[in-house]
C-alpha cells in the first residue's frame, strides 16, 4: 500500500483518492467484524491445543494449568477441536453472506456524495460492486486465518502472505502505469484478494492433516457456540466501535470538507493507520503463545513475552511516525502528488492518540487471555467520546477535531481502564510493568515529535 500511494497520488484526482481511501475505510469496517469472531476462535483454539477441555473453558482462569502434570501438555481433545473447527465453518459462511449486501447498503448510503465527485461515477460503483462480491470470500478466508493463529502457525502463513502481496502490489503498479485507472486498481487489487483464500484454505487444510491428522466427523455444536458467544459478540462489538471511530470521523468529514483538504486528511488517516498495522505484529504474533501460556499458568513467562512485544512495537511505531511525513516531504513533489500530506501538527495530535491506543490495545489482549471480554464497554464508550468530541470541537477545530477526539477519548477513559484490567491479570502494578516499556517510549515519542515540529518550522 505504501509503495502504490505515490502513484495513486499522482494520477488520481482529488475526488478519485477520496474514495479510494474511503472504499478501505468501508472494507476495513466489514472484516473487523468477522475478524472479531476470528479472533475469539483463534483464542479457544489455542486453549484446546494446549490441552484444554470444554469444562476447563467454561471454568475461570484462575484454575487454568493447575491439572499440567510436570509442565508438559495435556493431549489434545480431538472431537472437541472437530466440534470447534464445524462452528468456525458456520459461523464464517454466515458472515460471509450477510457482508456482500451490507456493503452495498453502506456503500450506497455514504458513497454517494464522494463518487458523485468523481469524472467516471459508473467506474468507482462497478469497483465498488466488485469489492463487496469479493468480500465474501475474504471473510470466509479469516477462518483459515483464525486456525493458523491458534495454531501458532503464523509465520508459515506470513512468508506466503509476503509473496501474494508483492505479486499484488506488481499487479497494482502496472495497472496504473498502463494507464489504468481507480476500477483497475480495484480489480487487480481484488484479484489477490480472492488468491489469497485459495492459499489460506490449501495452506490451514495441510498444516491440520500434518500436525492433528484426521479427525472425528466435524459437526456444529450448540454448546461450543454457547461458549464462543459470549466473548465473540462482545470482541465484534469491541472491534467494531473501535473501527467505527476512524469510519465516523472519515465520513463525517467527507459530507462538508472540500475535495483536496478531505483527500489530505484521509490520506493521513490512511498513513497512520498502515503504520499502526505494521507496528502490531511483534506483539500480535505472540498472542498463540500467550494464550497457550495462560491455558498453562505460567504468568511469569506471559510478563515476560508480552513486554518484549510491546517494546518492538513501540519502537517500529515511532520510527515510522516520526518517518513518514520526512519521506513524504521528498517524495510528493517528486511523484507530482495533487495533494499534500497533512499539516505537521494534526500528525503529531494523530500520532499521539495513535500510540495511546496502541498500548491501551495490547493491555486489552492481555486482559482477553483470560477470556473474560472487556473490550464491548471499553471501546464502545471510547467512541461515543470521540464522536461527541468530534462533532462538538468541529465549528472551532475544523478537522483537526478527528485526531483531538480520539486523543480525548483515549486519555481520558481507554488507556487507564485498559492497563487497570490487563495488569490485574497479570499481577502487576502499572509502574512496575510500565517503567521499561511505555514510559521510555512516551519519552522518545516526545523527543522525536518535537523535532519533527522544530523540522517542519525551519
Amino acid at each position: 500500500m505504501l509503495v502504490l500511494l505515490p502513484l495513486v497520488l499522482k494520477r488520481f484526482d482529488p475526488a478519485e483518492i477520496s474514495v479510494f481511501f474511503l472504499f478501505s475505510i468501508l472494507i476495513t469496517f466489514q472484516l473487523f467484524i468477522a475478524g472479531s469472531f476470528g479472533n475469539t476462535f483463534a483464542r479457544i483454539i489455542s486453549y484446546v491445543l494446549a490441552g484444554g477441555t470444554l469444562e476447563e473453558i467454561k471454568s475461570s482462569h484462575d484454575a487454568w494449568g493447575r491439572k499440567s502434570v510436570d509442565g508438559l501438555p495435556k493431549s489434545v481433545d480431538r472431537d472437541l477441536l472437530a466440534r470447534l473447527l464445524a462452528s468456525m465453518d458456520r459461523t464464517f459462511n454466515f458472515l460471509g453472506g450477510v457482508g456482500v449486501p451490507s456493503l452495498l447498503v453502506f456503500g450506497f448510503i455514504f458513497l454517494a456524495k464522494p463518487i458523485g465527485a468523481t469524472s467516471e461515477p459508473w467506474q468507482a460503483w462497478f469497483a465498488w460492486s466488485i469489492v463487496s462480491i469479493v468480500t465474501l470470500f475474504v471473510v470466509k478466508s479469516l477462518k483459515y486465518l483464525a486456525f493458523l493463529q491458534g495454531a501458532n502457525q503464523l509465520a508459515i502463513e506470513q512468508r506466503w502472505s509476503a509473496i501474494f502481496a508483492l505479486g499484488g502490489l506488481l499487479s497494482g503498479v502496472g495497472s496504473l502505469l498502463l494507464g489504468g485507472g481507480l476500477l483497475a486498481l480495484v480489480a487487480t487489487n481484488q484479484l489477490w484478494q480472492f488468491a489469497s483464500f485459495l492459499r489460506l484454505r490449501w495452506l490451514s487444510n495441510r498444516i491440520l492433516a500434518n500436525t492433528i491428522g484426521s479427525l472425528p466427523q466435524r459437526r456444529y455444536c450448540p454448546e461450543v457456540m454457547q461458549i464462543i458467544w459470549p466473548a465473540a459478540w462482545r470482541t465484534t462489538i469491541g472491534t467494531t466501535s473501535m473501527t467505527l471511530t476512524t469510519m465516523f470521523g472519515s465520513l463525517w468529514f467527507a459530507q462538508f470538507l472540500p475535495e483536496k483538504p478531505l483527500a489530505e486528511l484521509l490520506f493521513g488517516a490512511r498513513v497512520m493507520n498502515i503504520i499502526s498495522e505494521l507496528c502490531r505484529a511483534p506483539f500480535y504474533s505472540l498472542l498463540p503463545a500467550i494464550n497457550n501460556l495462560r491455558m498453562k499458568g505460567t504468568i511469569e513467562t506471559i510478563v515476560t513475552m508480552a513486554k518484549r512485544g510491546m517494546r518492538r512495537t513501540y519502537a517500529t511505531f515511532i520510527v515510522l511516525f516520526l518517518s513518514a511525513p520526512i519521506v513524504a516531504f521528498y517524495i510528493l513533489p517528486i511523484v507530482q502528488s495533487q495533494i499534500q500530506f497533512p499539516p505537521t501538527d494534526f500528525w503529531l495530535l494523530l500520532g499521539a492518540a495513535t500510540l495511546i491506543e496502541r498500548c491501551a490495545a495490547m493491555h486489552v489482549n492481555i486482559s482477553m487471555t483470560t477470556n473474560k471480554i472487556i473490550i464491548h464497554w471499553l471501546a464502545g464508550w471510547t467512541m461515543v467520546i470521540s464522536v461527541i468530541s468530534m462533532v462538538a470541537l468541529t465549528p472551532s477545530c475544523g478537522s483537526y477535531a478527528y485526531p483531538i477526539g480520539i486523543l480525548i477519548a483515549t486519555c481520558s477513559f481507554l488507556f487507564w481502564n485498559a492497563l487497570r484490567f490487563s495488569l490485574t491479570s497479570i499481577n502487576q502494578s502499572a509502574w512496575e510493568f510500565e517503567k521499561d516499556v511505555f514510559a521510555p517510549a512516551a519519552l522518545f515519542h516526545t523527543i522525536g515529535s518535537v523535532f519533527l515540529y522544530c523540522w517542519s518550522k525551519a
